[in-house]
Parts: C-alpha cells; sequence; structure tokens
C-alpha cells in the first residue's frame, strides 16, 4: 500500500462514515446507546482533517495518524477498536509489513495502548477475534 492508497481509503471510509450515519446510530439505538453513527463520523471527520493536513510521508504515517485521531475523537469501545487497528496498520506498514501483518498485529495486540483482545475479549464483549476472522475468511 502506497501513501495515496491510503489517503483514498481513509477518504473513502469517511464518505461512507458519513453517508451511513444514521443508520449506524439506528442500529445501535436496538442494542446501545444510540450514539454509535455520531461517534464514528465525528472520529472520521477529524481523521480525514487530519490527514489531509499531514506532510507527505508514507502509507505508515497516513494510518497511524489515521489511528491516534480515532482514539482520542470516537467515544466507547469504538475508539481504542478502530484507533489500534489504523494504528497497528501504520506501525506495522512504516516498520516494513504488509497490511496482513499489520491486521494480524492489530487481533494480536501489538501496539502499545488499547487492543482489541484487551477491549473486546478481556473484557467480556465478544468471543476471539481470531475465530470470527477465520470463521469469516472460510466462507
Amino acid at each position: 500500500m502506497d501513501e495515496e492508497l491510503a489517503r483514498a481509503w481513509v477518504a473513502a471510509i469517511t464518505v461512507a462514515v458519513r453517508s451511513q450515519a444514521d443508520r449506524l446510530t439506528e442500529l445501535d439505538t436496538a442494542i446501545g446507546d444510540g450514539d454509535h453513527g455520531v461517534n464514528l463520523r465525528r472520529g472520521f471527520d477529524a481523521a480525514a482533517a487530519a490527514v489531509d493536513s499531514l506532510a507527505p510521508g508514507s502509507a505508515g504515517d497516513v494510518l497511524g495518524k489515521t489511528g491516534t485521531t480515532l482514539l482520542s475523537k470516537v467515544g466507547g469501545a469504538s475508539g481504542p477498536l478502530y484507533g489500534t487497528v489504523f494504528r497497528a496498520l501504520g506501525k506495522t506498514l512504516r516498520a516494513g509489513g504488509s497490511l496482513a501483518e499489520g491486521l494480524q498485529a492489530a487481533l494480536d495486540g501489538r501496539v502499545s495502548g488499547a487492543s482489541f483482545t484487551r477491549t473486546f475479549v478481556h473484557r467480556g464483549c465478544g468471543s476471539s477475534p481470531r475465530k470470527k476472522v477465520r470463521a469469516r475468511a472460510s466462507r
């Protein structure tokens, strides 16, 4: 992944979140506190602005900045979840790793700060994320 693709990826995710924010909030209202779409929109709007102002660098820089911004702007469990994934991707890409290795690092919690595993498995918010990913991949 190069920097241009990483920037385009963040921009596309931001557009998708904006267009689906009301639906995400509606779904969250049935099972949670009804703020998921609002929180994600706020976070990805901030991430897009941060990436737009980021000096040219690498895909890892773009994704790392996205993760750091999401950690600070998205509330609830979603901030640590999305932030950890993007920070792990950024860290792995900056170290010369692949996108797949970055996703694995996120699942394994190999990034400083909050980890996917601590947030969602150890706190009782679901079964093993690896099992879920493997189950989806085998379909």
